[in-house]
Order: C-alpha cells, then sequence, then structure tokens
C-alpha cells in the first residue's frame, strides 16, 4: 500500500521533471512540450519502481528494456535517465539538448541528447527513435530475442521484461499493427505495451483526425491482456502513481501473454494553458509562458514540500497538546488525525478504516506512517462497519471514519452487529454539525438521538481540539462502541488555561483537566442558572455568561462532553436552578432531552432548549447560520433573559 507521504513525494518529483522538460525546450528554442509532459509520471514510475537496471553499466546484459518509440517525448526520457543513471548529469542535459557546442579547440561537438533519442551517442537509450510506428515491432524483436537467449542458455529463469511506450497516434501505422498482431500470435509474455492515451496528435483530436474507434479494440483479447481500468474499476489514469503502481505490478505477474496498459492522460499535463491543446505539440514556450510555467512549477513544489515536511514532525503527545494551546482555533477533526497517528505510535492495535473522505476526516498522518494498518471501504458505509466488526473480533481497536450524517446507511450494522455485540469498534463522525455550506442533505441534526436509542454506545462531543485529542486515547482505553462527533470547521481552543475576559470570572479551563467517558467539566459556577452545553456551543456558553455577568446574572457553565452515559451525579448537583442546555444539534433527542429525563425522575426544574428547533437546515456560511439558526451568544443571552423573567413573575 502505498502511503500519502510516498505519493507527494512522487509529485515533487514529476514537477522536477517537468520543470526540467520546459527547461529543455525554452533553452532549445524547440521541441515537443505536450507529449513530453503528457508521459512523466508513466517514466518515473517505471524507473522508480520497476524497472530493473545497473545505475552504473547502462548496457547491463540482463537488463530490463524499456522502448521509447514516440521519440519526440525525449526531454521526459533525459531527464529521467539523469536522474537514475551515472553516466550524465542534470546540467548536461539542461545546456546540450538539441544543440552541439565547440569545443576550446574550435572543434564542433555533437551533442548526446539529441532532438530524438539516439541510441549510437547516448548510453541508457534502447532504440534510435523519431519515425513513429517502429518502436512497438522493435520491443517484440527485442523480447523475442531475450526469451530464445534466456531459454537457450538455460538460466533456469524468466527472461527480462520489455516495456514500450508508444502515443495513441502511432495506433495508425500499419506496422504498429503488424507487431500487435505478431506479439498476440507468438504468445510474447515479456512484452508490455504501454500507450499514452492523451486522445490528441499534432492535427488536433484524435478522434477528428483518424478515428479508429477504442484504443482497446485494436487488441485481440484473446491473445493479449488489457489492462485499462484501475483494480477493474475506473478507467487508469496516467498520471497518478496508484494506479500506474498497482497495473505495473499486475502486468509484471502475468507472463502467458503479452500486456497493453492503456493509459489515460492529458496532453500538456501540469501547465494549464497547455493541458489538452494540440497547439502545444511542437511549440517551445515563449519568454512569456516559460515564466508562467516556472511559476506554476514553483507554487507545486512549496506545496508538497511543505505537506512533506508537515509529516516529518515526530510530536509526542505533550509536544501535540501543547501545540493546540498555541493556536486560538482548531479543528477538531485536525486534533483527532493527530491524536490517532499518536495512539498508533503507541499501539499496534490502532486500526484506521475509511468510506472514500479519508481526506477531510484527517486521516494523512495515520496512513502515512502506517499504511499497513490503513483499510478503505470506498463510497460502502456498511462494508466499513463490517470491516471494523472483523478486526474488532481479534482484538484489534479499529477507528472508522465518514461524515456523521452517512453513518445513517450504516445504521443496521452498527445496531445489530457492533453494538449488539459490544464491539471494539470507535465512530468518529466529523462534520457533524447542522451549519454547512453543502446543504440540507449533507447537516446532520439527528445521530445523537438515533444512536442515544442504543444500547452499549457511548457518545462524546468534545469542545475544542484538546478535548478532541485526549477523549481519542481515552476512547482508546475503554472497551466497547464509542460514538465521537464534531464539526467540519475550527473552534476556539477553551482548554488553554488562559483567562478570557469574554468569559467573564471564575473560569476552570484548565490545560491538566483529564476527560472521562460519563463525565462532565464544570468549567464555571453561577447563582441564578445552569448551561449545559455541548461542541463549539461551550465557547458560546461561555461568552453568554460573561454578557449575563454585566447585568448582575451568574451562570454555572459545564461542558457535558460525554452524552452517553451523561454525568449524572454533576447533573443531579446543578437542579436547584433553572437549565439551559445548548447543542449544535435538533433540540429533540440530543443534549437537551438527555438532561430533561433527568431532571423529569430526579427533581422538578425548568429546562429550555437551546439548538435546531426540529427543522432541516439549508447551506450557508457557519457564521450566517449561526444567526439564523439563533445559536449567538447574545441569543442564548435572550433566552436566559426570558426564562429567569417568567420564572421571577
Amino acid at each position: 500500500m502505498i502511503s500519502l507521504r510516498e505519493i507527494l513525494e512522487f509529485k515533487l518529483e514529476a514537477n522536477d521533471i517537468r520543470r526540467d522538460i520546459i527547461e529543455m525546450l525554452y533553452r532549445a528554442n524547440s521541441g515537443h512540450p505536450g507529449p513530453s509532459l503528457s508521459c512523466v509520471e508513466i517514466l518515473l514510475t517505471l524507473y522508480k519502481s520497476f524497472l530493473r537496471f545497473d545505475k552504473t553499466d547502462p548496457s547491463w546484459r540482463d537488463r530490463d528494456r524499456f522502448v521509447l518509440s514516440k521519440g519526440h517525448a525525449a526531454p521526459t526520457l533525459y531527464s529521467i535517465i539523469s536522474k537514475f543513471y551515472d553516466h550524465i548529469d542534470r546540467a548536461e542535459v539542461m545546456s546540450t539538448f538539441r544543440s552541439g557546442h565547440f569545443d576550446q579547440t574550435g572543434r564542433y561537438v555533437d551533442t548526446r541528447c539529441q532532438g530524438h533519442p539516439d541510441m549510437n551517442v547516448l548510453p541508457g537509450v534502447e532504440l534510435s527513435a523519431g519515425s513513429l510506428g517502429n518502436g512497438l515491432g522493435f520491443a517484440c524483436s527485442v523480447a523475442e530475442e531475450l526469451r530464445y537467449r534466456f531459454k537457450k542458455e538455460n538460466r533456469g529463469m524468466p527472461p527480462p521484461l520489455v516495456y514500450c511506450l508508444i502515443g495513441d497516434g502511432e495506433m495508425d501505422e500499419g506496422s504498429t499493427k503488424e507487431a500487435i498482431s505478431y506479439a498476440g500470435a507468438k504468445s510474447l509474455g515479456n512484452l508490455i505495451l504501454i500507450v499514452d492515451n492523451n486522445r490528441q496528435q499534432l492535427t488536433g483530436k484524435k478522434e477528428n483526425v483518424l478515428n479508429f474507434g477504442a484504443v482497446r479494440d485494436q487488441f485481440n483479447e484473446k491473445q493479449w491482456t488489457i489492462l485499462d481500468h484501475y483494480r477493474g474499476g475506473e478507467d487508469l489514469n496516467g498520471h497518478d502513481y496508484q494506479h500506474l503502481h498497482w497495473v505495473l505490478s499486475e502486468a509484471g505477474q502475468l507472463t502467458e501473454k503479452p500486456k497493453a496498459i492503456i493509459a489515460y492522460t492529458i496532453k500538456g499535463k501540469g501547465v494549464s494553458f497547455m493541458e489538452d491543446d494540440a497547439a502545444y505539440h511542437g511549440v517551445p514556450p515563449k519568454p512569456d509562458e516559460y515564466e508562467v510555467c516556472m511559476k506554476i512549477f514553483d507554487i507545486t513544489q512549496r506545496i508538497y514540500t511543505h505537506r512533506i515536511e508537515e509529516m516529518k514532525q515526530p510530536l509526542n503527545h505533550i509536544a501535540t497538546d501543547q501545540k493546540f494551546l498555541e493556536e486560538k482555533q482548531v479543528a477538531p477533526r485536525e486534533a483527532y488525525g493527530r491524536a490517532l497517528y499518536h495512539l498508533g505510535r503507541q499501539d499496534e492495535r490502532i486500526i484506521r478504516i475509511d468510506a472514500d473522505l479519508r481526506s477531510s476526516c484527517k486521516g494523512d498522518y495515520f496512513h502515512t506512517h502506517f499504511p499497513e494498518r490503513c483499510f478503505e471501504a470506498g463510497i460502502a458505509e456498511t462494508t466499513m462497519g463490517l470491516l471494523s466488526s472483523a478486526f474488532g473480533l481479534e482484538g484489534k481497536i479499529p477507528f472508522i471514519n465518514t461524515f456523521s450524517i452517512f453513518y445513517l446507511k450504516a445504521m443496521e450494522v452498527i445496531r445489530n452487529v457492533i453494538a449488539y455485540n459490544n464491539l471494539n469498534v470507535k465512530i468518529i463522525g466529523s462534520h457533524g454539525d447542522p451549519r454547512l455550506v453543502d446543504g440540507g442533505s449533507h447537516a446532520e441534526l439527528e445521530m445523537l438521538g438515533v444512536l442515544r436509542s442504543i444500547p452499549n454506545i457511548r457518545i462524546v462531543q468534545p469542545a475544542d481540539g484538546v478535548m478532541t485529542y485526549r477523549l481519542i486515547f481515552e476512547m482508546a482505553r475503554e472497551h466497547g462502541p464509542i460514538y465521537m462527533r464534531f464539526g467540519r470547521d475550527k473552534v476556539p481552543i477553551i482548554y488553554n488555561g488562559k483567562h478570557n475576559p469574554q468569559y467573564g470570572a471564575g473560569i476552570d479551563n484548565s490545560f491538566e483537566v483529564q476527560p472521562h467517558l460519563g463525565r462532565g467539566h464544570l468549567l464555571k459556577q453561577g447563582q441564578h442558572l445552569t448551561i449545559f452545553a455541548i461542541g463549539d456551543m461551550v465557547q458560546t456558553a461561555l461568552i453568554a455568561s460573561g454578557l449575563l455577568e454585566k447585568q448582575g446574572i451568574t451562570a454555572t457553565i459545564i461542558d457535558m462532553y460525554s452524552i452517553k452515559p451523561l454525568d449524572l451525579a454533576l447533573v443531579k448537583e446543578h437542579l436547584d436552578l433553572p437549565i439551559l442546555t445548548i447543542e449544535p444539534h435538533n433540540v429533540i433527542g440530543g443534549l437537551g432531552s438527555s438532561i430533561s429525563e433527568v431532571v423529569t425522575q430526579e427533581k422538578p426544574q425548568y429546562v429550555e432548549r437551546i439548538g435546531i428547533q426540529d427543522h432541516f437546515t439549508k447551506s450557508g456560511k457557519p457564521a450566517e447560520l449561526t444567526q439564523v439558526y439563533q445559536l449567538t451568544p447574545e441569543h442564548v443571552v435572550t433566552r436566559a433573559e426570558m426564562l429567569l423573567k417568567r420564572l421571577s413573575g
């Protein structure tokens, strides 16, 4: 399994090769940018992970062969050769592409980096390419010779592989069709053809020049193995490292027939104004275009380098908490992602399972370091739940991840398999706040009510990044299914031990607070009413308490992060005062309902529930929706005043 860090490092290497290509073409004021850029990832994957060669001896007899038939993509090959072989460096490639030079004696010296690859002058080039349509026939001949020689020498091992890259335009050539027929008829199992299927040629769109139909239809499926879909699903992406790594691995293991890898690519890939434009087939960049290209490559390099450096930082538990304390706002999903990574370093039982939302659910930290402990269910929440059940039964601690709303699809598995059998599965619901730009279909406002009614499941909703981080470790220590819900966006850090004037007096927000399942945290003691809150509504309650103090009203503030089980002792201690509950959830089924249930059993008391008033929400910016759905500190103050006035009147 390829980690995210490996993918990013690969993209960084591909970006460097694209920079080389444009640099070569610009200096030479000649060449073919479109077809060179379209095959970068193909060549890089091949040389980086699959082609067997000796970097000190390009003529090693037992090497795998790579035949570049589309010779106008020479800049890509030259950049690759200078990267993976010792006999030529980047400086020579950059300075001599398409141009010789006069030496100190006045003698003209031909370049080794001809406009099209020349096997006579540059080791590592297997075929002098130029006229299209010869590459595959030559590759067939080399594969046949290797097969013959290894059999005759009784080597006891399969012959080296021969890879050949052609453009889809070369399928027009009769010689290519002849080579396809020969390879199929002779069962050349050591031949792997790669078609750079960018669907463009010099004259324009392939289909408008000579439409011979689908590339795969040019092969006899009884004689060739055709690989044009990633794991049998989506079209094979010729720019995706995972796709290319998988398909080349598959092709290398199939030995009975020749293989045709049909990679869907984009002509001019990586330079926005060149992409899918035949006008840049054989036209070098002008000075202003060159500057734009360099800026694109610089930005890309900075982005990938920054993300890679982020992943290299080995943070311990306390250091990570400290990082959160230094921030004013942190998204709980970010805190969760980092916590799971650090938890994974401590405990090999930790497993991560995603349903096609790993990046959104901040799984990159864990996946980068523990790819073997990561499993992808795809857009299949039920499958994700069942996978977690199997791991839970075998003593692992699986964390499953998707947007909170999507767990409704998996509820039967959560109820009948995970909860019924009390399996040790941790259910992480990201984007669990109905104030979203995504719209009502994604705005989850019922999961607390749904899961509260299922036995064995415990529920938490942290107030900030610090509480999120620490609760993840607590969840891992406790056996059984536990659901954590949090929103998408950044929320203020509360537990940093710092005094915030907005909160008023008497705040206990010490960083040293240790969360426990079944507990709540008393943040502030008041004399007039009690406010129970969860999620970012805890900060709303604190700000509201500061505003109320200016009017002589003091409020008790409790972060009821453990919604099930509730901290019954803490609730019972605060039944003498009227109660407000605040939650980013439907007022039915969530925190307000939980507190009300306790009140009705213990002591009659007024409970005012603030949240989504039993209606679906719509798209909007969170700050705007907070105002629209009356979840601001000012609205809380108004509700508190109305409650106290009603009781006193």
